[in-house]
Order: C-alpha cells, then sequence, then structure tokens
C-alpha cells in the first residue's frame, strides 16, 4: 500500500493542533481506578488518546531526517516538542498506563528522526 506523505504531513499538523499538555498520568490512573461506577473513558481523554495514536502513526510513516519533511511538518514537531518539554521525568518509569506509553512513543519517535539533536535550538537560530 502506498501512503500519500502529502496527506500524512496535513494530518500531523492538523492532529497536532488538537493535542493537549500531558498532566498529572499518576492523578489520572489514580482517579480512573477509584472510579466505581465503571463509566467509559470520559470523552476528552478518549480524544486525545485518539489524536496521540494519530500522531504515532503518522510519525511513524514519515521520514523526519528528510529536509523536505521535516519542513513540512516542522511546526508541528515543535508544537509537540514543547508539550513535551520539562516532561521528561514523567516518561522515564515505567508506567504502564496507556498516556504514558503514548508520550513516550511521541517522544522517541521526534528525538530519534529529527534531523539536528535538538531542532529548537535551529528556530532560535533561525530568528535571530
Amino acid at each position: 500500500v502506498e501512503l500519500d506523505g502529502d496527506a500524512i504531513c496535513k494530518l500531523l499538523c492538523r492532529c497536532a493542533g488538537w493535542l493537549h499538555p500531558p498532566g498529572s498520568f499518576e492523578a489520572k490512573h489514580v482517579s480512573s481506578t477509584e472510579d466505581t461506577a465503571g463509566a467509559a473513558v470520559s470523552e476528552p481523554s478518549d480524544l486525545q488518546r485518539r489524536v496521540r495514536r494519530l500522531l504515532i502513526l503518522a510519525l511513524s510513516s514519515l521520514d523526519l531526517s528528510d529536509t523536505t519533511t521535516y519542513r513540512a511538518v516542522e511546526t508541528a514537531v515543535l508544537h509537540i516538542l514543547e508539550l513535551l518539554q520539562g516532561k521528561e521525568m514523567s516518561f522515564s518509569g515505567n508506567g504502564k498506563s496507556l498516556a504514558m506509553r503514548q508520550w513516550r512513543q511521541l517522544r522517541e519517535l521526534l528525538v530519534a528522526e529529527a534531523p539536528q539533536s535538538d531542532p529548537t535550538q535551529r528556530k532560535a537560530s533561525d530568528e535571530a
């Protein structure tokens, strides 16, 4: 199956705009396990789970080391990296919540394939 790279880039940019910053995983996990009513996952967290899943699939399909591809999604990549900034400790543990795993996977996809080791530094140098 051949994938349309331009469409994947557009999807990545749109989905990144819907992504909320990571919250306190432990607090959410505790509150969800203490819910004795057995209610389904709340709509906002379900939406965020799906957004993160789409971002992971899109990023997995793109070669961010290719300069043209990276430039097409640079704004989205930088936005996601900004959301992750200062949250490294949240992902260093062996947390088993789906949200933690998805955020860890997003971080790994972005850091592993970025054309430079720190794309935020390149952005600052571009503005100077």
